[in-house]
């Protein structure tokens, strides 16, 4: 691992830093209010999603994954 000096890390965004730390899958309101999101939205596949503010897009990956529709996510800050 490379040493950041501390300019570098006042530099990253959360995330960035989040995972110089070790924790690389960031996910506000964890699983059970992902499933209960993904249960409401009833996705199924052929369906296109657009998932705006998607951050490091673990929601939008899992989507695709287990339900099959076409997902286009995009954050501000990728």
């Amino acid at each position: 691992m490379a040493t950041l000096t501390s300019d570098q890390v006042q530099d990253l965004d959360c995330y960035a830093f989040l995972a110089v730390l070790g924790k690389r899958v960031i996910h506000p309101g964890g699983r059970a209010s992902t499933d209960r999101l993904l249960e409401l939205a009833a996705v199924s596949e052929g369906e296109k999603v657009l998932d705006i503010g998607c951050g490091v897009g673990t929601t939008a990956i899992r989507l695709a994954q287990e339900y099959g529709p076409q997902v286009v996510a995009a954050d501000i800050a990728r």
